[in-house]
């Protein structure tokens, strides 16, 4: 079992409904999709950020969060 209760797809019109009751109207139809390579293309800094984030991991691998 995941960590989210429903699909991605299944949980977008309760996300949407959050937002729009924060912000007021959307025109969802202006919103730019996700980059489809966002997940895979790394800024030229990224293994040095990388590294810096996983340093509180590093100080106890074992640890719960």
């Amino acid at each position: 079992m995941g960590v989210a209760s429903a699909s991605v797809a299944n949980l977008l019109p309760a996300w949407q409904d959050l937002v729009v009751a924060r912000f007021g109207p959307v025109d969802w139809q202006m919103v730019a999709p996700p980059a489809q390579d966002g997940r895979r293309l790394r800024s030229a800094d990224f293994a040095a950020r990388y590294t810096r984030m996983r340093e509180v991991y590093m100080l106890d691998p074992a640890a719960v969060w």
